[in-house]
This record gives C-alpha cells, sequence and structure tokens, in this order.
C-alpha cells in the first residue's frame, strides 16, 4: 500500500465497509489496473460514501443479509447485481464519478453476506450484533494482518458465466454461516463493551480475518468483471500525496491519528445496559436487527427500488435517523415547472467553497448566516437570509420551545435561500432543475444539479458542501447559519461527532481553519468562535434530532 494510500486510510475510512474497499483496489487485475486504481483514489469520496450508502442513506437491510440455511431469505444477490449493472453502465458511458460511487454501493452489498452475523438471525444475535461488528471494525488493521500472515487463500468460484455474482456471494455467506454459531456463543459481550477488540476470541480472530480477506478478494474480482465489461479505458488521473495535502483544512494531527468511532460505542453501551437491566435487547436494538426480524416475521417482499439510483429519492442523510421519511409534496406550483429535481448522486468532499460569503460575526444566539458569494472574483452580493420560523424540539416540552439555544433554526421545509451559503441568485438559479425547499437540496444529487446548471462556481462538491451545511443545522437546535458552514468546513457534519468533540481541540480547530486562506474567502469577518460558543455548539448537539423528525 503506497504512502497515499495510506494516509487515505487514516483520513477517509471510518468503519469496516470503507477499508475493505480501499483493500480491494489492490485486487484490480485489469489492462491498465494503475490507472483504475488512480480513478478511485482521486474520486475516494464517491467511492467510500457509496460503501456505506446502504446503511447511512437506503437502510434497505433486508438487502444486507443472505440466510443460507433459510432459502437464502435476503435480498443481497439481487442488490448485488442491480449495483453491478449500474457500476458497468456509467463506467461504459464514462460517467466516471456515477461509476466510482456505483462501485462503491456494490461493495457493500456484496460482502455483508461474508460476515457470519448476516446470514441468519436470531435473538441471541440480535443481542450481540453490532458489538462484534463494532469489534471487527477496531481490530480490522489486525485482523488483516493476520490473514495475510496466514495460508488461507481465497479460492473463490470462478466470475463467469451466468449467475457468477450470485455464486460467488452465495459461497462466501456459506463459508460465514458455518461459524455462525460460534460467534454467537462464543464472542465476549462483557469485555467487548469496554474494550471491542477483547470481544473476539483467538479463534473468532480466525474466523473474520478469513472473511474479510475473502471478501476483498470476491469484490476485488467483481470490480474486474465489471471493469472488462465496461469495455472502455479509465481517464488519465493523477492521484498524488501532495495534491491530497492541499484539499485539507483541518489540522493535520487530525489526520494522522484515528479517533474512536463514539456513536457506535453508544449503540453498544445502550444495548449492554438495557440487557443487563432486563436479560434482553429491545429497546435499544439495532434498527438493521429489527428490520430484519420483523420482515421475517412478515416475510415482507424484497425491495430494491428504495435504493439511490439516478432515478431514486433517497432518505437524507442521517445516521441516527429512522426508517426512511416520505419526500415532501410538490405544490401544484412547481409541478408544472419544465425539468425533474435531481436525486442520489455520489457525495463529494466537504471542502468549503472558495466562493461564499458571510455576514460578521455576533455571539449567539443572534448571529445570522448569509448567502454564499455567487460571482467568484468579483465584490459578494452579501444579504441576510431572512430567519425561518424557529422549530421547538418536540421532544424537550414546551419550556424548550421558550429555549432561543433549542430552537432549530432551520427546517426542511423551508423556502431554499434560508439555507446556509445560499443566497438569492443561487436560489433562483436553483430554481431551473425546480429546487424550492431546502428538503429539495437536501436530495438532490448534487454532480447532476451542477452539470444540468453549468454555473462555474456551483461545481457538485460545493453543492454537497451546502447539503451538509442544511443537514447540520436542520438537525442541531440553535446553531446558525455560519456556525455550520464553519463546522463542515472543519469536518464536523454530523451531529454524533460534534456532541462527542473536545472543546478545546474544536475551537483550535476552527481557529486554524478561520484564519486560513479558505476561511477568510468564506468569512466575511473571520473572527473565531469563542470556547464557550463551541461549547454551546457540543451542549446542542446532544438535543439533534433526526431529519426525519425535522
Amino acid at each position: 500500500m503506497s504512502l497515499l494510500e495510506r494516509v487515505l486510510y487514516a483520513w477517509k475510512c471510518k468503519g469496516t465497509h470503507h477499508k475493505l474497499a480501499m483493500d480491494a483496489l489492490r485486487h484490480l487485475d485489469v489492462d491498465e489496473a494503475p490507472a483504475w486504481r488512480n480513478l478511485f483514489l482521486a474520486n475516494i469520496e464517491p467511492y467510500l460514501d457509496g460503501a456505506k450508502a446502504p446503511d447511512t442513506k437506503f437502510r434497505d437491510f433486508r438487502n444486507h443479509v443472505l440466510h443460507v440455511a433459510d432459502g437464502e431469505w435476503g435480498g443481497a444477490i439481487a442488490a448485488a447485481e442491480l449495483w453491478f449493472q449500474r457500476t458497468v453502465e456509467a463506467f461504459a458511458a464514462e460517467d466516471w464519478q456515477r461509476g466510482v460511487y456505483a462501485a462503491g454501493v456494490l461493495s457493500h452489498y456484496m460482502t455483508d453476506p461474508f460476515m457470519p452475523l448476516h446470514t441468519a438471525q436470531s435473538e441471541a444475535e440480535g443481542t450481540i450484533h453490532r458489538a462484534c461488528e463494532w469489534s471487527v471494525s477496531k481490530s480490522y488493521d489486525a485482523l488483516r494482518q493476520l490473514y495475510e500472515a496466514s495460508d488461507d487463500a481465497a479460492e473463490l468460484p470462478s466470475a463467469d458465466g451466468s449467475g457468477w455474482l450470485g455464486d460467488l456471494i452465495r459461497d462466501g455467506a456459506w463459508r460465514a454461516h458455518c461459524c455462525y454459531e460460534e460467534v454467537v456463543e462464543n464472542y465476549d459481550l462483557d469485555r467487548g463493551v469496554s474494550d471491542p477488540p477483547a470481544g473476539l476470541t483467538p479463534q473468532l480472530q480466525k474466523h473474520f480475518a478469513r472473511q474479510l480477506g475473502h471478501a476483498a478478494v470476491a469484490f476485488g474480482t467483481a470490480l474486474n468483471r465489471a471493469l472488462c465489461e465496461a469495455g472502455t479505458s479509465p481517464p488519465r488521473t493523477l492521484a498524488t500525496l501532495h495534491g491530497l495535502l492541499a484539499t485539507v483544512t483541518i489540522p493535520i494531527f487530525w489526520i494522522t491519528r484515528r479517533m474512536a468511532d463514539t456513536g457506535e460505542r453508544r449503540v453498544v453501551k445502550a444495548i449492554y445496559d438495557e440487557l443487563q437491566l432486563t436479560g434482553r435487547v429491545d429497546q435499544s436494538l439495532p434498527e438493521e436487527c429489527r428490520q430484519i426480524r420483523d420482515a421475517l416475521a412478515g416475510d415482507e417482499p424484497v425491495e430494491l427500488e428504495s435504493m439511490a439510483s439516478p432515478q431514486g429519492r433517497p432518505a437524507p442523510p442521517a445516521r441516527t435517523a429512522p426508517p426512511t421519511r416520505k419526500a415532501p409534496p410538490v405544490d401544484s406550483a412547481h409541478a408544472s415547472d419544465s425539468g425533474p429535481i435531481i436525486h442520489s448522486a455520489p457525495p463529494a468532499p466537504s471542502t468549503p467553497s472558495p466562493d461564499s460569503a458571510d455576514t460578521s460575526r455576533r455571539r449567539p444566539p443572534m448571529r445570522e448566516h448569509v448567502a454564499a458569494q455567487e460571482e467568484p472574483g468579483t465584490p459578494a452580493d452579501v444579504q441576510a437570509a431572512s430567519e425561518p420560523a424557529p422549530q421547538p424540539d418536540a421532544a424537550a416540552g414546551s419550556h424548550a420551545a421558550d429555549s432561543e439555544s433549542l430552537r432549530f433554526w432551520l427546517s426542511p421545509d423551508d423556502p431554499l435561500v434560508d439555507a446556509p451559503s445560499i443566497g438569492s441568485k443561487t436560489a433562483r438559479r436553483l430554481r431551473r432543475v425546480r429546487m424550492r425547499t431546502v428538503a429539495d437540496l437536501l436530495e438532490c444529487d448534487p454532480y447532476e444539479v451542477s452539470d444540468v446548471l453549468d454555473v462555474h462556481y456551483m461545481d457538485g462538491e460545493t453543492i454537497r458542501s451546502w447539503q451538509e451545511q442544511a443537514s447540520l443545522m436542520c438537525r442541531v437546535p440553535g446553531l446558525r447559519g455560519h456556525d455550520a458552514q464553519i463546522l463542515v468546513a472543519c469536518g464536523i457534519t454530523e451531529p454524533e461527532d460534534l456532541a462527542v468533540a473536545d472543546v478545546d481541540e474544536l475551537t483550535e480547530q476552527c481557529r486554524q481553519f478561520v484564519e486560513s486562506e479558505d476561511g477568510q474567502r468564506l468569512l466575511r469577518d473571520p473572527m473565531p468562535p469563542l470556547p464557550e460558543e463551541v461549547a454551546a455548539w457540543i451542549d446542542q448537539a446532544d438535543h439533534a434530532r433526526p431529519l426525519a423528525a425535522a
């Protein structure tokens, strides 16, 4: 693995699916393999976002399993076949970013059935499922080394003939299922909750090391087949370490150190506490386990079209969101507009646009955000966005509605112009693709919107950062527009990350960004937030709501 790949590993890879997708690139064995690998590395954001999209956006957990001993119940094979075809079609059309994203999605549906707990369902399995997966995630590097040091080379079915992809997944699922009972019986939940790697016995480490290694090879095999079927040559993409680091706007130590996944820790702790209190897990059962349990009880049909596609409409990105919320209705005045709203594209890096501006900073709660500078290189036409009606936190009670710090200053139903970085001119341009509300922004395909509008300052990455700013402002009470702009620029895109941030570290991070060249361009009056402001943001994140409840 090159230094560039190791830096990307430390910076971008936040879990098992990210690392499996990266490891599979080492198994590319096609013509121009180095150029294909460079294409994926240069488009690392959409690739890794696709690798997690089935968990974070589609949330179609029945399609993540293959219960091989139960009539092959589950939708993993069908989902993988669908996204394999989308990968081939995108690369054949030389739509590189969409192809990379589709390949990332394919990696998830392919590799999940290689994990033992995705091959059957039981109450005991539901109790340990999330904790065990967290143990695997936190042990991934050690497990990969264990596999590489072993002689257990993957002997996988050939990627030839009809049904080859299903055979590949089925083979991995059967191998995983052989140790399902052993994992359920021997995973040490007591140790795993406090020290995740310690939850895996030496024998379980061997099982998971083998399955992870086989999964990476299997996805690499499928990726080779997809690139061959696409019948095209990759673009000449130069992915370099210095080019990558040139895009970094956060302190370098945030990349070089590995941060614990505190969001997962909270989930596992809740499961463990409920088990100790009641002897079983129900209230804190992870949604994926709950969906599988309920679907087995009701024998629901497998749904594929609920997944994101160029024509689909996915759930908004929210790691804590309940099942997919319905899109807001299109009012009759909008229905006659030409051109569809464009949905479900691969996300891009959350680098702030160099072409945005902000009003002078005030101390909360009265600070206001302003629109992005709409024509780079010219003075910004800065107008304060109209304040949307504050939305009380439904869980906080009537007294919370009176608290300024617990008001939600943005809602998906608000006019688009109220979102951070969106000015009146930008809002008018976005109306060309029938985008009028914040919800439309959150659910759009940023790359396709950029292609359709063809406005030089509205590239896909910029639109994606607007989505992240709006999402954060919708979910965290008390946040104003330029608070969200600064946080997203510093890599804080989820309330869960904000809630566990260290006040001093985040304050310093904000200061470094605000005083950077990017920060100077983003903010009209670049004054770093005070520690008490940052502390207030962190406290407010504890009252965050899912987008589905916004």
